[in-house]
């Protein structure tokens, strides 16, 4: 059968266990993310190989909506939740200080949490409580496997921005929400934070709408910072902020004022990997920054099976063969 995700497994532990060295070298702490996988947004290349997708319910795949996703049994589900544990035990026996579990934008974690994607008349499905329960589940076969300890933060979207199944809403005011909206995302996290999860990755958008997921150059700096305002007054565990803010005098902002406890960076990091060392030496207007293009990190990845580079960073990916260094032969250039 296709490839379909990486596997945490016990062939994978020596490379964990150089990058946990690697990493603690740095004084620094390394947590993995782990997801269940895409479900009904299984890739249509996947799908067309002969691999059946599944999903909470049976929903329509998102790449082949002529087929239907086939709903977990519940046994399922439950050996699902049990197989994180398997691999947060895996990767805290080689040192990894803590996992994050993918609950965000749409993939299978997510369908089980969304009440559009969740039609189940089990014990998954129903109640907002109902449909947090794998996610309970999960969190609890982590703790069996490597004790109370071991860090586990959550991520998912505070708003889905969809208008209609298929369609992105793009305006934040012109449509009714058919997804999640932000009332629904903070009682989420009032629920799991009684249930040990140590901390909240905020995001917004999923599939059916990749703008505010993959926020574009079209998308303003901290785009989804608004939905995050007030939560800490609910909220008492940490809370990761994302989405464009690569502007470190807005992530200074968004922690200063207490949206949230700390800010993640992901392109902005592919353009300029001295990005944090250059703001902590107070080299801000060296940054090179990300302008959200997508040209490199996804669109080369995912059309042409290249691996991940970046527009505005050519040695991206490719450092061990294209290191910049002070040429000895000096010419006069003009850039036109």
């Amino acid at each position: 059968g296709a490839p379909i995700w990486p596997l945490v497994t016990p062939a994978a532990l020596p490379g964990f266990a150089k990058l946990v060295d690697t990493v603690h070298s740095f004084d620094s702490k390394l947590f993995v993310q782990l997801s269940a996988g895409p479900g009904r947004v299984a890739k249509g290349d996947v799908i067309d190989s002969g691999f059946k997708p599944v999903s909470a319910s049976p929903n329509k795949a998102y790449y082949r909506p002529e087929v239907a996703c086939r709903e977990l049994e519940t046994e399922e589900v439950e050996s699902i939740a049990e197989a994180f544990g398997t691999a947060a035990g895996l990767l805290w026996s080689v040192g990894v200080d803590g996992v994050e579990v993918h609950g965000h934008e749409g993939y299978l974690i997510d369908q089980f949490m969304t009440r559009i994607w969740n039609e189940r008349k089990d014990e998954y499905g129903g109640s907002l409580e109902k449909r947090l329960r794998f996610v309970m589940e999960i969190r609890e076969a982590i703790r069996k496997a490597t004790g109370d300890n071991f860090a586990v933060t959550f991520r998912y979207g505070v708003k889905h921005f969809i208008s209609k199944p298929w369609n992105s809403a793009l305006s934040r005011d012109s449509f009714v929400e058919k997804g999640r909206d932000r009332g629904e995302s903070l009682e989420i996290a009032k629920i799991l934070q009684k249930h040990a999860y140590d901390g909240f990755h905020l995001d917004a958008g999923c599939y059916d709408a990749f703008y505010w997921a993959h926020p574009p150059i079209y998308q303003s700096e901290g785009c989804v910072i608004d939905l995050l305002e007030g939560m800490k007054n609910f909220v008492e565990k940490p809370i990761i902020a994302v989405a464009k803010l690569g502007n470190p005098i807005l992530a200074t902002k968004v922690v200063n004022e207490g949206i949230a406890d700390m800010v993640a960076l992901g392109r902005p990091l592919l353009a300029d990997p001295h990005w944090a060392s250059k703001v902590k030496q107070g080299r801000q207007k060296d940054i090179r920054p990300c302008i959200g293009c997508h040209e490199g990190c996804f669109r080369l990845a995912t059309t042409s099976k290249r691996s991940t580079t970046c527009s505005v960073n050519p040695v991206c990916a490719q450092e061990r063969h294209r290191r910049i260094a002070m040429t000895r032969h000096v010419k006069k250039i003009a850039v036109i």
